[in-house]
């Protein structure tokens, strides 16, 4: 490939021009969910819990501690989603929705941290739901005029 490179400059530089070197772009970033770092919003959770009232006890989170908390939150992650799939190729479904999540979760976690989550899900849904716009009906649209019989 340099040769080609090589014989164009000579070319060009035969021709009188500049010669045109191609930059490579760069591919656009792709982030999938084992790129997704949490370290910086774990960090930010810990600090907002330092500046509540309600603590007493004033405690500081270490680098190391901020890394194990991202590798549970990235095992975890990864367990859901492999969960999900694993829902999804059994009940052949080819989207994935509320309840294969739900099914993902009861795989995945087990006692109180199961129902939390669980609960969390269904406020996140329902927060989400909320903010959609109200779906259009029939009945809602306006009749056509009638002909002048």
């Amino acid at each position: 490939m340099a040769k080609k490179l090589k014989s164009k400059k000579v070319d060009a530089s035969q021709n009188g021009k500049k010669p045109e070197i191609k930059k490579k772009k760069p591919e656009p970033a792709q982030v999938s969910a084992g790129d997704v770092r949490f370290g910086s919003y774990i960090a930010k959770v810990h600090k907002a819990m330092q500046n509540d009232p309600d603590h007493d006890q004033r405690r500081t989170i270490t680098a190391d501690a901020v890394a194990s908390i991202e590798n549970m939150t990235d095992h975890l992650v990864n367990s859901l989603m492999d969960n999900g799939k694993n829902v999804m190729q059994y009940t052949k479904a080819t989207t994935f929705g509320l309840e294969s999540a739900r099914a993902a979760v009861a795989l995945g976690l087990q006692g109180s941290l199961k129902t939390v989550a669980s609960k969390a899900g269904d406020d996140a849904v329902d927060k989400y739901v909320a903010t959609l716009p109200p779906p259009k009906t029939a009945a809602s649209e306006p009749e056509p005029a009638a002909g002048g019989d």
